[in-house]
């Protein structure tokens, strides 16, 4: 259900885009800047809390790997609820996931010693594959239905909206449903960690810029971590199931609260995002 939500919203927010959105959306100083924010400060707080948690190391495991692994797919969608800059966050998200490949297995390898080497080959071809199809496709999809149905487009937009929203809710419902579970495997002090680091990292992403609609898109995107890229570097090197708990319990945390974040900001007022809304 997940990937449908990515699918159908990456399609709303190609029927709202123009390329040019997209090209003037990011400065490159500014992309840097969040590289630094999601690939240095925000692994970097996590292993801080880390040392000062007693944590079963599988448990802790989990927690860097979301930590490491920024470019989650429903941050634009969240930034789209906030009123921010869609296509700002678009673009993050994408930069982020991309890159994210090549720099969470390092990241890893750094923070548990070179004995536990990642090797970043073996998931560059399963993650672009993911963000081809479900998020580059879909969203070069809807904006060429823009460009050469533009009506069409514009009848879509709203309905289309609508459905990710219903499939973002039916998301939170079946996590909690179905992942709640989770919360008692990893503790007390498991939970509260990821709910703290979650909350850090929403105030990291308000660092990125002053420009508030893309501040909003850039806290929704920083808040959110990749779990695919997570989970499929957990599969391959940590076989303990408490390490998969952390990573859901953590995702289960990164749905729930940048989506009251995004209500939050969206009853504060609206804002001017320069990309689609």
């Amino acid at each position: 259900m997940v990937t449908a939500l990515v699918v159908v919203m990456m399609i709303a927010v190609g029927l709202r885009s123009d390329p040019r959105d997209f090209r003037a959306a990011v400065g490159l100083r500014q992309l840097l800047w969040l590289f630094v924010l999601n690939l240095v400060v925000v692994p970097g707080l996590a292993v801080v809390a880390l040392t000062q948690a007693e944590l079963p190391q599988a448990v802790a495991v989990g927690v860097l790997l979301c930590a490491a692994s920024p470019g989650g797919p429903t941050g634009p969608l969240f930034a789209m609820q906030a009123r921010g800059d869609v296509a700002a966050a678009v673009v993050a998200m994408i930069a982020l996931a991309g890159v994210s490949v090549v720099t969470a297995p390092l990241t890893i390898s750094w923070a548990l010693g070179l004995s536990t080497a990642v090797d970043a080959s073996a998931l560059i071809g399963p993650m672009i594959g993911t963000l081809v199809a479900a998020e580059l496709l879909p969203l070069v999809v809807g904006m060429a239905l823009r460009r050469w149905r533009r009506a069409l487009a514009e009848r879509l937009a709203d309905p289309m909206n609508k459905a990710a929203n219903l499939l973002l809710l039916a998301v939170l419902l079946g996590l909690l449903a179905t992942k709640g579970g989770v919360l008692f495997e990893i503790g007390a002090l498991g939970v509260g960690l990821s709910i703290l680091l979650v909350l850090l990292n929403l105030g990291v992403g308000a660092l990125a810029t002053r420009e508030a609609p893309q501040r909003r898109a850039y806290v929704m995107v920083t808040a959110v971590r990749n779990l695919s890229l997570a989970l499929l570097i957990s599969a391959a090197y940590f076989p303990d199931p408490r390490t998969d708990g952390a990573i859901l319990t953590f995702g289960l945390f990164t749905m729930v609260l940048p989506f009251a974040a995004a209500l939050l900001l969206k009853r504060r007022g609206p804002t001017a995002p320069a990309g689609p809304r």
